[in-house]
């Protein structure tokens, strides 16, 4: 499964914004699944003075309810923004690629606990 921008239409630099993919597995109830953002490493030089990055939640025919108990998976090089006061399940950021996620003023709250491999 991939999701990553295209090539976008103002140059090899100035790429489409990561895609989504909503997993969620059999035995989980609706709703609990994962949201993942990828973009297969990717880079776009210009994305922050472009907005060119992923919009959480989607600005159209979106329910922000529909992510309060969600994992929020950004990786690969996705840059994510929040475009409103958004509640998620949990959040995983694949550090080991330049993965951001702007808050752009909002607020961004998290359901889930601390977890035992954060230090």
């Amino acid at each position: 499964m991939k999701t990553y921008g295209g090539p976008g239409a103002a140059g090899a630099q100035v790429k489409g914004a990561a895609g989504t993919v909503y997993r969620e597995k059999a035995s989980e109830e609706g709703g609990y699944g994962m949201l993942v953002i990828n973009n297969a490493n990717r880079t776009n030089t210009y994305a922050s003075a472009t907005n060119v990055y992923t919009e959480i939640p989607a600005i159209t025919n979106s329910d922000v309810i529909e992510l309060k108990h969600m994992t929020l998976s950004i990786t690969n090089g996705a840059w994510v923004g929040i475009v409103q006061d958004t509640e998620i399940g949990d959040l995983w950021m694949d550090t080991t690629t330049p993965t951001r996620l702007f808050l752009k003023g909002y607020k961004l709250t998290v359901g889930s606990s601390y977890h035992s491999d954060w230090g």
